[in-house]
């Protein structure tokens, strides 16, 4: 997700504050697909919003669009695009050695929107 946010801002967003912004959409993609333990995204975006870096992509940034720019990354397989999710603070979900899963669409405009588990 902050891969692509940061290719739609025209590499106006930082690095860092792409990935950050990544961290807290992909942290409650985790959470709304069960591989994140509850109160995951909160910590992840508290973290973020502490240290000034954005949580949420610039504003007029349109989720869809996001999520069409996701199939252009390196974790875009077979059509599908794979997610480097938390499983609680400090662990990533290993997906069988990939440390990639892949989630639905909906899911991830729902984490864009902000919306939690």
């Amino acid at each position: 997700v902050g891969h692509a946010v940061e290719a739609l801002s025209g590499y106006a967003l930082r690095h860092g504050e792409a990935v950050a912004l990544g961290m807290v959409v992909e942290a409650r993609a985790a959470e709304r697909a069960g591989i994140a333990g509850a109160g995951t995204a909160a910590a992840v975006r508290d973290a973020v919003v502490r240290a000034g870096l954005p949580d949420r992509p610039p504003a007029g940034m349109a989720p869809e669009a996001i999520v069409a720019a996701t199939r252009g990354d390196k974790k875009a397989r077979a059509g599908a695009v794979e997610y480097a999710l938390p499983t609680r603070v400090g662990a990533m979900e290993p997906a069988g050695g990939r440390w990639a899963v892949p989630l639905p669409d909906a899911i991830v405009l729902a984490a864009l929107a902000g919306e939690g588990a």
